[in-house]
């Protein structure tokens, strides 16, 4: 039987008839939405992202076919009877999807309710009264879902059109406290106090939001505090570095005039507890790389002054009294042999530093030196070595 000949039929049928098939098909259809709930093994609330065109597909509403192939004429008329603007008004429509949503929502199918709660209310426009209960319905699906920016968007819909309606208000503070806007909490609090002063859970949540205000406001003020102090550093590291011509480079292209000091901050996978770059009275203090390219092997030193001599570190790393590097199998680097390096990035060639003579702000302050994302490199080989 096609949907044609049902019509047609139903056409010719007598009030009463009409009213036993309808009973008929409503009756099929809760067994229907019953086989689904069965299977609610599948569902972690609701849908996921794997399974919701699979589970959308086998909505009634949203069907366009059944597992034999093309809907039975059975679905293809529930849908048109029920959901089809030809046989239905806009209030017969609006309710229609009200009352599926709110099917969904009694057995935790939260987007399900979502969708029929939103089918619902592109017929509400002249239907106020409905329009709120339908957004404040949605917005408590969304907030079982989590989406509480959703849902506090829903109930500021809901009070538009209902100013006083009192579930759209609750769910309002409820997701302002979780969203941690608390002054926007207190505010949807006080609406309801004026109106239901003996709400216990809505003076607890204002309560609670009064605090956690407090507290954000502290924290807040602590943070302007702290990027303040640490705008007043960077400035003083910038006109330092600027005074001795020292050449910044990073990866990213920043301009001087967007850095932070997060920027001075070495980010290196061989420097996870690295320092930042500071003063230390007149002299600035870097992290530094040593880098042994014939190994693939590095050194980080947490920090050398300008003022010291980068043989002097060198030493420290090749002491002659210790074990040498397991690496350096045929011990050819001792202090007193190797030789230091640094690359010289516009000819990407590499350019000898003098250990007996050069102090580490001689090689900072070369024309030919760059300093990459604030981690200077020093680059080591022995003379020895092929």
């Amino acid at each position: 039987m096609d949907y044609a000949g049902l019509r047609e039929k139903m056409a010719n049928m007598d009030e009463t008839q009409r009213m036993t098939l309808m009973e008929k098909m409503d009756k099929e259809l809760d067994q229907y939405i019953e086989s689904l709930e069965s299977n609610s093994s599948r569902y972690v609330e609701g849908w996921s992202k794997d399974n919701w065109e699979k589970e959308m597909e086998e909505h009634p509403f949203f069907a366009t076919s059944s597992n034999e192939g093309e809907l039975s004429p059975l679905m293809q008329g529930i849908q048109d009877i029920k959901y089809s603007p030809d046989e239905n008004s806009p209030l017969e429509l609006a309710l229609n999807y009200k009352e599926d949503g709110n099917y969904g929502f009694k057995y935790k199918k939260y987007r399900i309710a979502v969708a029929s709660y939103s089918e619902g209310l592109k017929y509400t426009k002249y239907l106020p009264d409905l329009r709120t209960t339908l957004l404040t319905n949605r917005a408590a699906a969304q907030y079982y879902l989590k989406n509480y920016r959703s849902s506090l968007m829903d109930a500021r819909f809901a009070i538009r059109t209902t100013p006083s309606h009192l579930k759209a208000l609750i769910r309002g503070a409820k997701c302002s406290m979780e969203l941690s806007r608390y002054k926007e909490c207190i505010e949807w609090c006080e609406r309801i106090l004026a109106n239901d002063p003996d709400n216990e859970e809505i003076k607890d949540i204002k309560t609670k939001a009064f605090s956690k205000k407090s507290e954000q406001e502290r924290n807040e003020r602590k943070e302007a505090l702290r990027i303040h102090k640490e705008s007043i550093l960077l400035e003083s590291l910038l006109s330092e570095i600027t005074s001795r011509k020292i050449n910044l480079v990073f990866s990213k292209h920043k301009d001087q005039s967007e850095l932070t000091l997060q920027d001075l901050i070495p980010v290196h996978p061989f420097a996870p507890e690295a320092k930042r770059l500071h003063l230390n009275g007149p002299h600035l203090v870097w992290p530094v790389m040593f880098v042994y390219p014939e190994f693939q092997q590095s050194d980080f030193i947490q920090e050398l002054s300008e003022d010291d001599y980068i043989f002097d570190h060198i030493y420290v790393v090749f002491n002659p009294e210790d074990e040498p590097p397991i690496w350096d199998t045929n011990q050819h680097y001792v202090a007193s042999e190797v030789e230091a390096f640094f690359r010289h990035m516009e000819k990407d060639s590499l350019v000898k530093i003098d250990l007996k003579k050069h102090k580490f702000r001689d090689v900072l302050c070369d024309h030919r030196y760059s300093v990459i994302d604030g981690l200077p490199e020093i680059i080591i080989l022995s003379p020895k070595s092929s």
